[in-house]
């Protein structure tokens, strides 16, 4: 029973507990052919308590290596049928599956051509320290690691990869290895650094441009104001924002400025008079342009 429940741990202190029962007779009691037999008997046991234990092992590891492998073909069906890049490792980092898309992904000729590489192969930079290497990290039971990371296609040209890796463990929740699903967004983090130096280049502009500027809401509100526009009016931007732009146009002007907010023309060049902090009116000429979202809907 022990054999059969537990395999070898279960036997083997089966056999033992057995021969410390038995092995005290066969010393001092037995003797003479009493003693061969039941030494005999004894050694019996132990030997077919060991096999059977063994066998179950066996046994148990054949039938954990089937359901594995027909976990991981049940994976790969589901897969192959994924757009974005999956691949299979075993504990070593080698890899043992690739989805089509993966193998696309790396410029390789076949999905077979992806076996046996290693994820530190892919990988452009070294690991700053022994073991820190995001493929290296270990992920527990339901564990998840993302991370972006730099690797090389099959010609040698480089790509940006945002990566998620999840254990994959067997029926007793002992890991066998990691699945890892790759995205390429180079593509997105040159966007993104694009969009930034638009936005710094706009920024500087805005900030020492030698004309006043603003952003201004449709109801007349001042969303950012910049030095130019402060110095002309001898305010902090503070004051500007608090203000608004009736509250700091000049009484008989603030009707057509009114007028010129609800007609929405995306273009209009007008002069006012602006308060000025010591008291006085300025005047100042206007050049507006409305922002429009992508819809073409007034922001």
């Amino acid at each position: 029973y022990a054999a059969t429940r537990f395999g070898l741990h279960g036997s083997l202190p089966t056999a033992m507990w057995t021969g410390a029962l038995m092995l005290p007779d066969i010393l001092w009691l037995d003797s003479g052919l009493q003693r061969w037999t039941d030494g005999s008997m004894l050694a019996l046991v132990v030997i077919v308590a060991l096999a059977a234990g063994r066998m179950v092992d066996v046994q148990r590891s054949s039938t954990s290596r089937l359901v594995a492998a027909e976990r991981a073909r049940g994976i790969a069906r589901v897969a192959d049928q994924i757009p974005e890049g999956v691949c299979l490792t075993d504990l070593e980092g080698v890899i043992t599956y690739a989805n089509p898309a993966w193998v696309r992904l790396q410029g390789l000729a076949s999905p077979q051509a992806a076996g046996g590489r290693t994820l530190a192969s892919l990988h452009v930079d070294e690991p700053a320290e022994p073991g820190s290497a995001p493929y290296e990290q270990p992920l527990g039971a339901g564990g998840q690691l993302r991370s972006l990371v730099e690797h090389h296609r099959a010609d040698g040209d480089r790509y940006w990869a945002d990566v998620t890796a999840i254990a994959l463990l067997d029926e007793q929740g002992r890991p066998i290895g990691r699945l890892s699903t790759v995205r390429d967004v180079t593509a997105e983090r040159a966007a993104a650094a694009a969009l930034q130096e638009a936005e710094e280049r706009f920024r500087v502009t805005f900030e020492q441009a030698p004309l006043g500027i603003a952003i201004v809401t449709l109801e007349g509100g001042f969303l950012q104001v910049n030095d130019a526009l402060c110095q002309i009016l001898g305010r902090s931007a503070a004051e500007v924002i608090t203000l608004g732009v009736f509250g700091l146009t000049h009484p008989d002007d603030r009707e057509l400025t009114r007028q010129l907010f609800r007609q929405g023309d995306p273009q209009e060049r007008f002069v006012t008079r602006y308060l000025h902090a010591a008291g006085h009116f300025v005047s100042l000429q206007i050049s507006s342009s409305l922002v429009r979202d992508h819809a073409g809907k007034p922001l």
